[in-house]
């Protein structure tokens, strides 16, 4: 009687000022989005009132334990021993930890105060990508170590790099409002600090497991 689709945030576009709402139009900027949104619109057409219910949910990139690409390079840089020039990268994105996600499928998927539609889901503050390094080194015990840098001097490095989307992802805010989503009851049940801590234990658990098979191999 319900089917609860995942989908992406990505389908709105980055740079941004306000937060988006389900109300706003999409404008996917890649394959990847264009395909989500594609399925989107054919479940959307399975709907039956009464009979069959489409959840589509639409999280922003998820973070937490195991995570891969792009949080998982931020990871990395943060936790680096270096100065980083991404003192000037404060545009807010959105994101939702993973157990949080999970725990939003299952209220997509049982509550009854969800009907067929569009949602967006995520964690409930937006941090930019040097708030990001500031919390991940703070909680590691060391200093920020942010330059600042002006953005249109690293947008032009970016450029001469070929590589503008990752300015666009360190640089351009992304936001989507879930206040639609939480007014249904839903909450995010797992806080921010334990999140990262759970998520710094598991890249601590992943650098000694990769030092160790270093040294075995070396043996």
């Amino acid at each position: 009687k319900r089917f609860v689709f995942v989908t992406t945030a990505a389908v709105m576009p980055a740079s941004h000022r306000h937060p988006w709402r389900e109300s706003d139009p999409p404008c996917p900027s890649d394959e990847y989005a264009r395909a989500k949104l594609d399925a989107e619109r054919g479940m959307a057409e399975l709907a039956a009132p009464g009979r069959f219910e489409v959840i589509v949910l639409r999280p922003p990139l998820v973070w937490g334990p195991g995570v891969r690409a792009n949080f998982k390079r931020l990871l990395d840089l943060a936790s680096s021993p270096w100065p980083l020039p991404l003192g000037d990268a404060t545009a807010p994105r959105s994101m939702v930890y993973l157990d949080n996600l999970v725990d939003a499928l299952r209220h997509a998927a049982f509550s009854p105060a969800l009907t067929s539609g569009t949602w967006f889901v995520a964690d409930e503050l937006d941090r930019s990508v040097a708030g990001w390094i500031a919390a991940i080194r703070a909680a590691q015990g060391r200093p920020a170590g942010l330059v600042r840098v002006p953005r249109p001097v690293m947008r032009t490095a970016a450029v001469l790099l070929g590589r503008s989307h990752a300015y666009d992802r360190l640089f351009e805010p992304l936001r989507i409002d879930a206040s639609a989503f939480r007014a249904t009851g839903w909450k995010a049940p797992v806080s921010f600090e334990s999140a990262l801590r759970a998520t710094l234990d598991w890249q601590a658990a992943q650098v000694a497991q990769a030092a160790s098979s270093a040294t075995g191999r070396s043996r």
